[in-house]
């Protein structure tokens, strides 16, 4: 089973678990490219992956 969140739905789970949002990038560039895939998230027009850096605060 695979499961696929929103960035907003993540950012809302980091938030709601108190943590502090630090830093929130997204690249359009995958981790990964399958096959003969063109989709245009794979020409590098759609956000494909990010990074998110949270902390507790105090």
């Amino acid at each position: 089973m695979e499961f696929q969140a929103t960035l907003g739905q993540i950012v809302t789970a980091v938030i709601g678990a108190g943590l502090q949002l630090r830093y929130l990038e997204e690249y359009p560039e995958p981790f990964w490219r399958p096959g003969d895939l063109s989709a245009a998230a794979w020409r590098g027009r759609l956000p494909n992956a990010f990074a998110l850096v949270a902390s507790r605060p105090g």
